[in-house]
């Protein structure tokens, strides 16, 4: 039952999503999601990944429904490779490095996935919220403010 159901359109934004994930602001979104999917239209946009250190696509991708919410996955373009990713970032750590350097850091550090952030750009919501994501993901955020 619906009581006091809205028109709002919330979108939630997060990096994984799903019942066996289990990390702080996965967890917290999903359980946000779900209790806000009583009074109002919930989407959830996410990545088809479970292992936020390698952001391998587990799930597939496509549309799902978890406990009334919405899920809407994305493939990600790129899986990290861990030991290369932590030699890279040492090197910026420990030596001068480019603003194209921190890019290509940003990029690998994951999740690249520019079909969400098409979708993102698409979408009409009342509000979206963004939970530890990809720095495109907020600056597009903040541009379609503007």
């Amino acid at each position: 039952m619906n009581v006091g159901r809205s028109d709002l359109k919330l979108a939630f934004v997060v990096q994984r999503y799903g019942l066996e994930i289990n990390g702080g602001a996965e967890l917290h979104s999903r359980l946000i999601a779900e209790h806000l999917s009583k009074y109002h239209d919930i989407e959830v946009i996410t990545t088809c990944a479970k292992d936020y250190m390698v952001w391998k696509n587990e799930y597939k991708e496509g549309n799902e429904k978890i406990n009334n919410v919405l899920v809407r996955r994305f493939k990600v373009d790129k899986e990290r490779n861990v030991k290369k990713f932590d030699n890279f970032t040492k090197k910026l750590l420990r030596n001068a490095h480019s603003e194209q350097d921190e890019h290509k850091w940003i990029e690998d550090q994951g999740p690249f996935v520019p079909k969400m952030l098409d979708y993102i750009s698409s979408i009409k919501m009342t509000m979206i919220f963004l939970y530890s994501l990809h720095i495109d993901i907020i600056i597009l955020f903040l541009d379609c403010l503007w």
